[in-house]
């Protein structure tokens, strides 16, 4: 039984390292948002975090690369954002991207709040993020 459990746990693993490498692998191939959505986002996001007290003494090169946003395109051929956080490590879903969802100042500001939560988290547990 303990060999057939092994077994099939390792058999999951194998699965899941193969589905997220195509994830990593159709997101690097996503072309990146455009530079004026961009701007746009990454402006009202770093405003927002600075506003509540992070990100004092980040240098402009670090809040160059601090998102990397991509548009992802689905089978059906429906587009979302994909914001990967180099602030908290995560990545965040904006569907209905350049549809339903235009407002990348909005976007950004949102983005903002939901990582001051993990932030904040972060913080009570002691933990040095490096974003202060």
């Amino acid at each position: 039984m303990e060999r057939y459990f092994s077994t099939l746990v390792d058999q999951l693993v194998e699965q899941v390292q193969a589905a997220g490498g195509q994830l990593r692998a159709r997101r690097e191939a996503a072309p990146r948002l455009d530079d004026a959505h961009t701007r746009e986002l990454v402006g009202a996001y770093v405003a927002a975090l600075r506003a509540a007290g992070w990100l004092t003494n980040v240098s402009a090169e670090q809040l160059e690369t601090i998102l990397d946003l991509r548009v992802m395109t689905d089978d059906d051929g429906s587009v979302s954002l994909d914001v990967d956080s180099e602030v908290t490590g995560s990545v965040w879903g904006v569907p209905g991207w350049g549809t339903i969802e235009t407002d990348a100042a909005a976007v950004g500001a949102g983005l903002a709040e939901d990582e001051l939560e993990q932030l904040a988290a972060m913080r009570d547990e002691g933990e040095l993020t490096g974003w202060e």
